[in-house]
């Protein structure tokens, strides 16, 4: 992989993990505002799904961020995106139908090209060519 792309899908990788941090802590510090919306958004027990949501959020979020099972938590983060689509965005329109897609075809980049540089995994599991430099 080029220096250039890595560091690109680094960056990308590092926003869309501080983004869904955000989310998550918003979720959970406004926890009453999410419940309201999720209930306006149709979905079962709206009080356990804002936690559910909100803690997939922040373990797949800080996944990106470290570069951690980059693939499976942008995988489990655009499914998180489809479904807000399919509530916020049906129900609500505006904003709700705009970002969650947006943020859908990001995730769906680092599902398959991967997370780029300066990810966690690279110093604890470094590729073939790099064990082949160590040694």
């Amino acid at each position: 992989m080029s220096g250039a792309r890595r560091i690109v899908l680094a960056v990308l990788r590092v926003a869309v993990g501080v983004v869904f941090l955000g989310t998550a802590f918003q979720k959970l510090s406004r926890h009453a505002s999410a419940v309201a919306d999720f209930r306006h958004w149709g979905l079962p027990s709206p009080s356990a799904f804002v936690y559910a949501i909100a803690i997939v959020e922040l373990v797949c979020g800080l996944a990106l961020v470290t570069g951690l099972a980059t693939r499976l938590a942008a995988l489990l983060l655009l499914c998180d995106m489809l479904g807000a689509v399919a509530t916020a965005g049906r129900v609500d329109g505006g904003r709700s139908i705009l970002v969650p897609p947006i943020l859908a075809a990001l995730l769906l980049v680092l599902a398959a090209r991967g997370g780029g540089g300066w990810q966690l995994l690279d110093r604890l599991d470094p590729p073939p060519d790099a064990r082949r430099r160590l040694a």
